[in-house]
């Protein structure tokens, strides 16, 4: 009975928290407590109550049709104190306790819109009779004269899990039948609300009438529009423009509110009036949902009719200061993002335009090639590169290689958090490809630009190309990316002396320095081919090592350097690294490059799965590296010596996780 005290406890300090520990406490079929049945129901009804709320949680959980799981509490191992407590639970407990919940249910004094929602959409779970109790507790409770949003709130429950496709299977025709009764008996007197379930969301669930196995979506689609236009009709008829706004405001579809009404629902001589009275809206809350409409609204018309209309509208918001200040533009930036809004906005003030292009939302859309190139210098010229970025997005054909350079560059230096817009990795790669096939841009203007995005392309199918073809041809460029991350041997600062001047953002400098070098691929020397040119691959480190000695550089020279050789390719006798590779490290015989060969080479295995296999996977790598190893050994030892290095560092590593792995079987219970 301990875990009763603790349950009613739960409820004295309910929370989030606590009403997970009732429902496994009351679970019917399995209790976390060794108190038997009658104690049980005992306890659930000190419980309703009590506490009614809590109670009725507890007690609909019992017959929730939703798969529910259930785990076994924590037993106190030193004490006998549950003695009992995982003792099965009959079938007979189990309906029982059901059973008794049901009851309590059925028998609450009070009920509202959102009991009698909770049983509706348990009535799948419940027996003939107790269903037809159901219809008799909401016709009771319609006779207590609800308002109508309290009405329609559980109308629609009723619409949802009785009428739609994939709820009519859980009920008989008969039953269905009380449903429509209790459907019509809830039909609210407002209009709006009557009518709000075909707006509440963009989608409408199948309903009453569609009960037909294969469903047309197109003419779905088609009747769910037909519906909605007669309920606009008869809302604007009746309540008008008042009668939009409550519709806005209670449902969550306001563009499809806009498009309706401009489908012969409101009459050209009526437009200009609709239009001015929902900009006059001040409601914080309302504004969005206004804008959404006026947009489907506007998005609906003909250009022609579109013209007039703004035209119009924008005349009469002159004459009022107020609407005047921030309408004329709320107007335009809900209008298509089209050249012939932007003829509406280049007759406005300067200050006018500015507020434009700095507000509006440039929708992606069939924009020509003159409208982007347009609105895409409108954007920069507000510094609004990212949201101009994802408005041309994919289309870079239609951007000349200039405006797309400038993009790219002012992005770079752009605040992020300004924007509504994340811009991905494969957005930029997807760029940066368009631009690397045009010959009127030049690769180190790309290389540059690559150096800039290093974060977003490292990993991307696009990669680096012309920034490591660029540093692979000019060791000073691979000494200055080592300089900016690592200091003088001997402490002095010469980043002045290495770029001509100072540099005011070294730390991001030096980030980007540090992602080239642990992610570049491209061996020195590589020609188009892929082949490395042994001469080409001496003469870039010569140059290196020869500056990073010159700059008291020297080991974190040769780690870089050893890194970046880690990225070799197989020769062509099937042994590891190339030949060319093999023959300028064996010349060099740097113990620090063959050191940075081992980092290189452990940093590119990356994470890896452990599959229950010990070191397996380690002495694998091993025996590769330590094969190649002795087959290099007679013409290549110092090569050879590097490889049977990072074997037995693997070795190493194997031990490991096979000790680590006969630790974790010897600790398990």
């Amino acid at each position: 009975n301990g875990a009763f005290l603790i349950a009613i406890f739960c409820a004295v300090l309910f929370t989030d928290y606590t009403i997970n520990s009732l429902f496994s406490i009351f679970r019917s079929w399995l209790p976390q407590t060794a108190a038997d049945i009658e104690e049980r129901k005992i306890s659930l009804e000190y419980l309703v109550r009590k506490y009614p709320d809590i109670g009725w949680k507890i007690c609909i959980d019992q017959f929730d049709p939703r798969s529910t799981i259930g785990h076994y509490n924590y037993r106190p191992q030193w004490r006998n104190d549950a003695a009992e407590f995982e003792k099965p639970v009959t079938n007979y407990e189990n309906f029982e306790f059901r059973r008794r919940a049901l009851d309590l249910a059925l028998e609450k004094e009070y009920h509202d819109e959102n009991t009698l929602g909770d049983l509706v959409t348990r009535l799948q779970m419940l027996p003939e009779e107790d269903i037809r109790k159901v219809w008799k507790l909401i016709s009771d409770w319609n006779e207590t004269k609800p308002d109508d949003l309290k009405k329609s709130k559980l109308r629609e429950t009723i619409r949802v899990y009785t009428f739609t496709k994939r709820r009519r299977k859980k009920l008989k025709e008969e039953q269905r039948d009380e449903a429509r009764v209790a459907y019509r008996l809830l039909k609210p007197k407002n209009l709006v609300i009557q009518h709000e379930w075909l707006f509440l969301k963009s989608w409408v669930a199948e309903s009453l009438d569609e009960m037909q196995e294969d469903i047309d979506f197109k003419e779905r689609e088609k009747r769910v529009a037909e519906q909605r236009s007669e309920a606009l009709k008869e809302i604007w008829n009746v309540q008008r423009l008042s009668g939009i706004k409550q519709l806005l405001q209670i449902g969550d579809a306001a563009s499809v509110v806009g498009w309706l009404l401009a489908k012969n629902i409101i009459p050209t001589k009526d437009q200009n009036d609709f239009i001015l009275g929902l900009i006059s809206v001040e409601s914080d809350k309302l504004i969005g949902k206004i804008d959404e409409c006026i947009a489907g609204f506007l998005g609906t018309l003909g250009a022609k009719e579109r013209k007039t209309l703004i035209h119009n509208v924008i005349k009469n918001l002159k004459q009022d200061k107020e609407l005047k200040k921030n309408g004329i533009v709320r107007l335009l930036k809900c209008a298509p993002f089209y050249e012939e809004t932007w003829r509406h906005v280049n007759r406005l003030s300067k200050k006018m335009q500015h507020q434009y292009w700095h507000e509006v939302n440039p929708r992606r859309s069939r924009q020509s090639t003159s409208e982007i190139g347009e609105f895409v210098n409108k954007l920069l010229k507000v510094n609004r590169p990212i949201a101009a970025f994802a408005a041309v997005y994919p289309k870079w054909e239609h951007v000349k290689s200039q405006q797309l350079l400038q993009l790219l560059k002012k992005i770079v230096s752009s605040d992020h958090s300004t924007e509504n817009y994340r811009i991905s990795s494969s957005e930029i790669s997807s760029a940066f490809e368009a631009l690397d096939k045009r010959s009127e841009v030049s690769k180190d203007e790309i290389a540059e630009l690559e150096f800039l995005y290093i974060d977003f392309l490292k990993r991307s199918r696009y990669g680096l190309p012309n920034l490591e073809r660029q540093i692979s041809n000019s060791p000073r460029l691979f000494m200055q990316a080592i300089a900016l991350i690592y200091k003088r041997r001997d402490g002095k600062d010469d980043l002045v002396e290495l770029f001509g001047t100072e540099l005011k953002n070294h730390s991001e400098l030096a980030s980007r320095a540090y992602s080239l070098l642990h992610n570049m691929k491209r061996v020195p020397g590589t020609n188009d081919n892929g082949e490395v040119d042994l001469t080409s691959l001496k003469q870039w480190i010569a140059g290196v090592r020869l500056l990073c000695l010159e700059h008291a550089r020297e080991e974190t020279g040769d780690l870089s350097i050893g890194q970046l050789l880690s990225n070799a390719p197989v020769g062509e006798d099937g042994n590891w690294p190339c030949e060319p590779v093999r023959e300028a490290l064996e010349d060099i015989g740097s113990e620090h490059i063959g050191r940075g060969v081992s980092v290189g080479i452990f940093n590119s295995g990356g994470a890896s799965i452990r599959r229950g296999d010990g070191g397996d996977q380690e002495r694998e790598l091993a025996h590769k590296y330590r094969s190649w190893s002795q087959k290099l050994s007679y013409e290549y030892p110092y090569v050879s010596k590097i490889l049977e290095d990072i074997a037995k560092s693997y070795d190493h590593s194997a031990n490991y996780w096979d000790t680590h792995e006969d630790i974790q079987k010897r600790t398990e219970f």
